[in-house]
């Protein structure tokens, strides 16, 4: 009867062992192919190294010391530790229910809203890169700002309801709706050196 106590003491120390909450206290580098490694206090004060930090697939975060994790042991072995990290002391309020937000303690937030919408906030800069780029609105585009700037290096076109222009380094293409593009005649200057410095007469 006493060895059964004994297994018994010992499945429900393996059991309670399995899931703790701790504090992250340390961020290590991540390794090319690796998980990240942190370094967190649990609650009873003991500091676990080398913890894994489990991220879904897409997103990837650094999470600041502080953060809360949920510590999971595989097989009760305190050896071995996984952590899923959250914090609160940043994240949004007022989300409506099944909104969801994206965000940084800097400020930045992409917010799903509950009537369709999405809102891009940024406190600094937002920058696109791609080889290609389309933006489509069913009913209005609208740009915006105190300055407002397009460069072009090779071409620039526009049309409305088949009437536009294509302007070239150095003359115009117009079309007319049933047309197309090849009345063309030249821009004067013809010399342009670039898009910070200045025209120059022919």
């Amino acid at each position: 009867m006493e060895w059964i106590k004994e297994q018994f003491a010992a499945i429900k120390l393996r059991i309670s062992l399995l899931f703790s909450r701790g504090i992250v206290t340390v961020v290590y580098k991540v390794d090319a192919n690796k998980m990240q490694k942190l370094q967190a206090s649990g609650l009873d004060g003991d500091l676990a190294e080398s913890v894994e930090h489990f991220e879904p697939y897409g997103l990837a975060c650094n999470p600041l010391p502080g953060s809360e994790a949920f510590l999971l042991s595989l097989l009760g072995q305190r050896s071995h530790l996984l952590a899923f990290v959250t914090d609160p002391r940043e994240c949004p309020t007022g989300r409506k229910p099944g909104e969801v937000i994206l965000w940084s303690k800097y400020g930045q937030k992409i917010w799903l809203h509950d009537d369709g919408g999405m809102t891009i906030t940024s406190p600094a800069y937002i920058k696109g890169f791609a080889p290609d780029i389309t933006l489509k609105a069913e009913n209005k585009l609208r740009l915006e700002g105190d300055e407002v700037e397009v460069y072009a290096t090779t071409s620039f076109a526009w049309d409305v309801n088949g009437h536009g222009q294509t302007w070239h380094i150095n003359y115009v293409d117009s079309w007319t709706i049933g047309q197309v593009p090849g009345t063309t005649y030249n821009i004067l200057p013809t010399t342009y050196l670039g898009k910070d410095e200045e025209w120059t007469s022919p």
